[in-house]
């Protein structure tokens, strides 16, 4: 009802507002206990085209380009899985957003992100249900089960040397196989993009101070 596409909202627009809400309580905790931790979730889905304004992160939900067909689908380049990668795009490039002001502010609070793999859960099975992507449980089937996928983000909470900036999962594809500290991909973390999303997301749910 506000405009914005609704998978952009869920995976992304609200984690920012989340984080917002919270900050000042993160903030008290990183002071009391030594650090704090804000751990997003991104994908391999996260490579791909880049963030632009005024499309997938502006008040455009519903005319994304539908669900496209089943060829489209199969080979990962219809509307919806578009919708998708940029959403964990989004939660790459805004952990690194979100890094950079808390190391200004020589902050306490970590931003780390983790990517899982290709894990199969319940996202696989609706995304199979659904159409949109054919080969959904055939694929997964080749990936680690939910447990495995669970791993990059467990380390994120609770390995001792992790830093803010980490990104952690999988090497090599990240398809599968036992996560390890990564370097982020520098092509998707430019200047430019984080400050794209930073202004975009702070215009969807009011400003963000850290």
């Amino acid at each position: 009802k506000d405009g914005y596409d609704v998978q952009m909202t869920t995976n992304h627009l609200s984690h920012f507002l989340l984080t917002s809400e919270l900050m000042s309580c993160l903030e008290k905790a990183a002071s009391r206990t030594g650090e704090a931790r804000i751990v997003n979730m991104s994908s391999i889905a996260r490579k791909g085209k880049p963030l632009k304004p005024n499309t997938h992160l502006g008040k455009n939900g519903g005319n994304l380009g539908g669900n496209g067909n089943w060829f489209s689908n199969a080979f990962f380049f219809s509307p919806a899985w578009e919708r998708y990668h940029q959403t964990k795009l989004a939660n790459f490039v805004f952990t690194y957003a979100l890094h950079d002001r808390l190391l200004a502010k020589s902050s306490k609070v970590k931003s780390v992100v983790a990517h899982p793999g290709v894990a199969s859960t319940n996202l696989q099975v609706t995304t199979a249900s659904a159409g949109n992507i054919p080969f959904a449980n055939a694929i997964v089937g080749m990936g680690m089960s939910a447990e495995d996928g669970t791993v990059s983000l467990l380390q994120c909470i609770s390995e001792k040397e992790v830093q803010s900036g980490d990104f952690w999962g999988p090497p090599g594809s990240g398809f599968k196989g036992m996560s390890e500290k990564l370097t982020p991909d520098a092509d998707l973390i430019t200047e430019a993009q984080k400050k794209l999303l930073w202004e975009e997301s702070c215009k969807a749910v009011g400003e963000f101070n850290v």
